[in-house]
């Protein structure tokens, strides 16, 4: 079991080393933290509900992504989880 999850984490290590040169010392930690997010979210997003929910709570993140204290991040969670909802309650 240790063998392929060793492997798996060699090639990360080297596409991460030769990939990462290419990103602009400008972008910093700002441009990898939506990517984990990402990466989170795709394999969650299963059938309409979630596809909704993901895409209303992107769409609102970024659109509010001017206010304070950084809330852009809560006001789309917020309305992510609202469309998911709405959209299972509608949907069945």
């Amino acid at each position: 079991m240790g063998a392929p999850l060793w492997i798996v984490w060699q090639v990360g290590t080297v596409v991460g080393v030769v990939v990462g040169t290419g990103v602009p010392d400008a972008w910093g930690l700002t441009f990898a933290i939506p990517l984990v997010f990402i990466a989170l979210l795709v394999p969650a997003m299963k059938d309409r509900p979630t596809v909704a929910a993901g895409v209303a709570g992107g769409v609102v993140a970024v659109l509010a992504t001017g206010l304070p204290l950084n809330l852009g991040m809560l006001a789309g969670a917020t309305a992510g989880i609202g469309v998911g909802v709405l959209t299972e309650v509608f949907d069945a």
